[in-house]
């Protein structure tokens, strides 16, 4: 169990360097196929990481949720920031300093599936917090599996 979260972490790592450059000057840089790759192997052993983790851990619960709803609001604070009025500027530019560590933390290393839709980076965390949605979804599902499971064991 801790080796697999070892990996996870530095497979994290690995695609948030190879994704960093790109996610940051997109569209003015082209998005590889090996962005695609590390992102894609990033997807396998985060989701497979996430799922494995049996016991209820309220850090994973709240790493997943962050996922959600940080990565949503990434497009929706540069919405706000764009369509702001000028005497609320400054509280859109204080909430626009939150979006930019969300983004680096939670979309850009998914930052590599872009090749697939060529959406702008707003766009995009859309997609990222629907992969954190559905992972946490898989979770909750999986743990509740695992619990009817032991249940019907014990009964037999």
């Amino acid at each position: 169990m801790k080796r697999q979260f070892i990996v996870m972490i530095i497979v994290y790592l690995l695609s948030l360097y190879v994704n960093f450059f790109e996610a940051i000057k997109y569209p003015d840089v082209n998005i590889t196929v090996v962005n695609f790759i590390v992102s894609s192997i990033f997807v396998v052993f985060f989701y497979k990481g996430i799922v494995s983790i049996r016991e209820k851990s309220n850090i994973v619960n709240a790493i997943l949720l962050m996922g959600i709803v940080l990565s949503a609001s990434v497009n929706l604070l540069s919405e706000l920031e764009i369509h702001s009025l000028g005497k609320l500027n400054f509280v859109f530019d204080i909430l626009s300093s939150l979006q930019y560590p969300a983004y680096v933390l939670f979309v850009i290393p998914l930052f590599g599936f872009n090749i697939l839709f060529h959406v702008q980076y707003s766009i995009f965390s859309y997609i990222a917090s629907a992969f954190y949605f559905f992972v946490y979804i898989m979770r909750l599902w999986s743990r509740k599996h695992k619990r009817l499971k032991d249940n019907h064991e014990s009964f037999t």
